[in-house]
């Protein structure tokens, strides 16, 4: 199972740095975003840091993965909005979902599988939708 996760997530790494240089951009353009990927990078860090430490002293560790996947899902809203890249909307809503419905697992051990594996599938599914709208986007700016 690690095995194919491991050769999802290179495949779609590969890709993605593939287009990315074939991209258009420019390096300014392309600062811009780096710039705002951090920044929304590193409110989630510091919240997922606060929300596992405060979890862990209230004695509920079983709850991090869900605070996990709420707090990665919420980052994407700013992201979908100032990169923009509006299926980061969809991502955001479902990693919330996932989050949330992990909430109401009872089974600690069901519920840290759960929530993991539904936001892989997630963020691969939206790995694969960013690469194949930047495939779309690289082959419309090829001059004919």
């Amino acid at each position: 199972m690690y095995a194919v996760a491991v050769a999802l997530s290179g495949i779609i790494v590969a890709i993605g740095l593939r287009l990315n240089k074939r991209e258009s951009a420019t390096r300014k353009e392309r600062a811009h975003r780096g710039r705002i990927v951090g920044i929304a990078s590193g409110v989630e860090a510091l919240l997922i840091f606060i929300a596992v430490n405060v979890l862990a002293n209230m004695g509920r560790r079983d709850l991090a993965a869900p605070a996990i996947a709420i707090i990665v899902g919420l980052h994407f809203f700013p992201l979908a909005r100032w990169l923009p890249a509006r299926p980061y909307y969809a991502t955001g809503a479902a990693l919330v979902f996932v989050g949330i419905a992990g909430l109401a697992v009872p089974d600690a051990k069901v519920r840290l599988d759960a929530v993991c594996i539904a936001a892989a599938c997630v963020l691969w599914l939206t790995g694969g939708i960013v690469l194949w709208l930047g495939r779309r986007r690289v082959a419309a700016a090829r001059p004919l």
